[in-house]
């Protein structure tokens, strides 16, 4: 009987496991999408506020709209502060030699260095609003304090994370053949408060074509 057998993991310092390696941190962090198109390729890119809408959904198409819950800790709930890491020191050292630099000595005894973005507005508006800290791969200050400010840009305000289905005729396929991973999509219903429109981001698709139907995550 043939067998398959799994292909065994890459060498410990190959461009792939440190790609493999970053991609899974991006995602945990909330700060990128890693996802499997229609075609099964691996799409990244980095999460960012939506866009213009490649189509519009209103409740004519839309059979099913449920919110989902965040799998971060805070619930969803827009952070007042973002505290980025960056310029990672890989191996700390508390005793270093006596003719290292006082400069050196300090970046040595901290695995990173952190940057600031605060807005005291949302913490009188949210009361229960956290502290958002990421840790990134960026090395230069300037880089990390932009960083910084678009997270807190990106999460200090409402964000909804929606699951859509969708059914569609057989003279919609060209439209929803449109909607892909990473694309803008505007939901106009009468419920959750989109009456004039959202835009939310797709995060994921699954496509039931002997139903017509799509399901959506949505997020934004």
């Amino acid at each position: 009987r043939a067998t398959s057998r799994p292909s065994p993991p890459p060498p410990r310092n190959s461009p792939a496991r440190f790609l493999r390696s970053a991609a899974k941190s991006a995602r945990r962090r909330r700060c990128a999408w890693c996802v499997r198109d229609g075609a099964g390729v691996w799409q990244v890119g980095r999460l960012a506020s939506p866009g213009l809408p490649v189509a519009e959904i209103t409740d004519l198409e839309m059979t099913d709209i449920t919110v989902l819950t965040p799998s971060d800790d805070d619930g969803g709930v827009p952070p007042y502060r973002v505290d980025l890491q960056y310029l990672r020191c890989w191996r700390t050292q508390d005793e270093p030699a006596a003719g290292v630099t006082s400069d050196r000595k300090a970046f040595l005894s901290k695995e990173y260095r952190t940057k600031t973005a605060l807005n005291g507005a949302i913490k009188t508006k949210h009361l229960l609003s956290p502290v958002m800290t990421r840790t990134t791969l960026l090395v230069v200050p300037e880089d990390a304090q932009a960083e910084a400010e678009r997270l807190l840009a990106l999460y200090g305000v409402r964000r909804d994370y929606v699951r859509v289905t969708v059914r569609f005729g057989q003279g919609d396929f060209g439209l929803f053949g449109a909607i892909d991973i990473g694309q803008t999509v505007n939901v106009r219903t009468t419920r959750l408060g989109y009456s004039a429109g959202r835009n939310l981001i797709v995060l994921g698709i699954v496509a039931y074509a002997h139903r017509q139907v799509l399901v959506l995550d949505l997020w934004g």
